[in-house]
C-alpha cells in the first residue's frame, strides 16, 4: 500500500566503544508524527538520544529515539509500568526514568 511517507535510512554518526557504549544515529521521516516535533536537527529529523516523555491531559506521550510516540498512562510518585518484556519506564522524585530489564538507563551497556 503506497502511503507517500518519505524517508531516509539510519545513518550512525558516531560510536564510542566502551564498557557503557554510546550510538549516536539519525534518520528523516515525513510521518505525521515525525514533523511534529523538531529534536534540534529540524522537523522531520529524529536521532537516538531524541527520547522525550511528554505530560499530556489523558496520559504520557512516550516519543522514542526512532520518532514513533507511544501513548501510556500517567502515572504517580513511585510508580512504574512495564512498557515491554525488556523496558519500564517510573515516576520518581518529579520526573521520569526509563529503564532495560536490568535496571540500567538506555544506552549504558
Amino acid at each position: 500500500m503506497a502511503t507517500g511517507r518519505v524517508f531516509t535510512v539510519p545513518v550512525v554518526d558516531l560510536v564510542l566503544p566502551a564498557p557503557m557504549r554510546l550510538v549516536i544515529a539519525r534518520q528523516c521521516s515525513s510521518s505525521a508524527a515525525a514533523i511534529e516535533r523538531d529534536v534540534g536537527l529540524g522537523f522531520g529529523w529524529t536521532h537516538a538520544l531524541a527520547w522525550e516523555i511528554e505530560e499530556r491531559r489523558r496520559g504520557l506521550a512516550l516519543w522514542r529515539g526512532d520518532g514513533t510516540r507511544e501513548p501510556i498512562p500517567s502515572l504517580e510518585p513511585g510508580q512504574s509500568i512495564r512498557l515491554s518484556p525488556a523496558r519500564s519506564i517510573a515516576r520518581e522524585d518529579g520526573c521520569y526514568v526509563l529503564r532495560d530489564e536490568h535496571g540500567h538507563l538506555p544506552g549504558a551497556g
